[in-house]
């Protein structure tokens, strides 16, 4: 009778993993299986192996607190689909991460292909310019414009440092499409093994980075993003505005003034031996300066910042969520990798 009572209850708790979405039927097939072979267990103690109808008697306990973890984060994962459906225009707290990473590196990819990329190719092909004078048959080489190489070491750095944030959001846009994946594989494999003693453990870790890949890391990201980036401002411009390193000119033509953009590297005359092509580079320097601030803020911020902090909590809530699930993981060094 007190079988039969458990029954019950896990039946009563499953429909809850069915609905629309696959990995919700996924889950509730695992906790079926589970009591399926727990019940054969069962039968088989019950006909002299009385160890292991006692077994089984503990395990039906925990495969009932199981069904109810599964209802728990099924129930959650439908609220927080509602309530980011409202709060983010229809559209999900995973969809807006991903579009949050995905507007990033097209940012940090206009940086290195255009921002960065143009004056530094304008700025070494000024510092190459020269001067040659030929006197009664001696040749001599003038490097007149050897002061515009300073400008090329601050954009080289900064393109070397694109390449590795593009690398690092790349990776987080992969971790990101884990989701479907710790849907689908982590959670309902995790509560399949959590219904067992011998794979307890196990199955709690698959529980812990499947929520933690699908809520807390999307989550963080979202809030991140919405609570200290978006309204984070240097010199009064936001972190989604990115500099191109030009400035505006008025040219005469035909007895009118018209305004064009220009680069804000000045051209280096070879001929001139005088001060004129260290001050232009002086000048160019100083433009330079905030044109940098700007690209980079957003790049280390956006690109850095967000990923690194994010990844973090995912790590640290890693930690928490397997123990609620029945394992105990050290995660030290895994927040040390990130």
């Amino acid at each position: 009778m007190t079988l039969m009572k458990r029954l019950l209850l896990l039946l009563i708790l499953v429909p809850l993993a069915f609905a629309v979405q696959q990995w919700q039927v996924i889950t509730g097939l695992a906790i079926l299986t589970s009591g399926m072979i727990l019940v054969a267990l069962y039968l088989a103690g019950s006909m002299g192996v009385r160890e292991l109808e006692f077994i089984t008697h503990e395990e039906f306990y925990q495969l009932i607190m199981t069904a109810v973890m599964a209802a728990v984060i099924i129930g959650a994962a439908s609220f927080m689909n509602d309530v980011s459906l409202g709060l983010l225009g229809d559209m999900t707290i995973q969809a807006k991460s991903t579009q949050i990473i995905d507007s990033t590196l097209s940012d940090v990819t206009f940086m290195q292909e255009d921002a960065f990329y143009g004056p530094a190719q304008k700025i070494s092909a000024e510092g190459a310019k020269s001067a040659y004078c030929n006197f009664m048959s001696t040749g001599v080489n003038l490097a007149t414009c050897g002061a515009y190489r300073m400008l090329g070491t601050p954009l080289s750095t900064a393109y070397q440092l694109t390449g590795m944030v593009l690398a690092e959001l790349y990776a987080m846009k992969m971790l990101l499409n884990l989701s479907s994946t710790a849907l689908v594989f982590f959670i309902p494999f995790g509560i399949f093994l959590r219904a067992f003693k011998f794979s307890r453990g196990a199955g709690g870790l698959l529980i812990g980075l499947g929520i933690a890949f699908y809520f807390v890391l999307p989550l963080a990201i979202v809030a991140i993003d919405g609570l200290f980036i978006e309204n984070y401002k240097i010199d009064g411009k936001s972190l989604y505005e990115l500099d191109k390193f030009e400035v505006e000119v008025e040219i005469p033509v035909e007895g009118t003034v018209i305004t064009k953009t220009v680069s804000a590297v000045s051209d280096c005359d070879e001929w001139d031996t005088g001060s004129g092509n260290p001050d232009h580079a002086k000048s160019t320097f100083s433009l330079m300066r905030p044109f940098l601030k700007q690209n980079l803020a957003v790049l280390f911020i956006r690109g850095v910042f967000l990923p690194v902090i994010s990844l973090l909590i995912m790590v640290i809530s890693i930690r928490v969520l397997t123990a609620l699930g029945g394992a105990e993981i050290d995660v030290s060094l895994l927040s040390k990798i990130a």
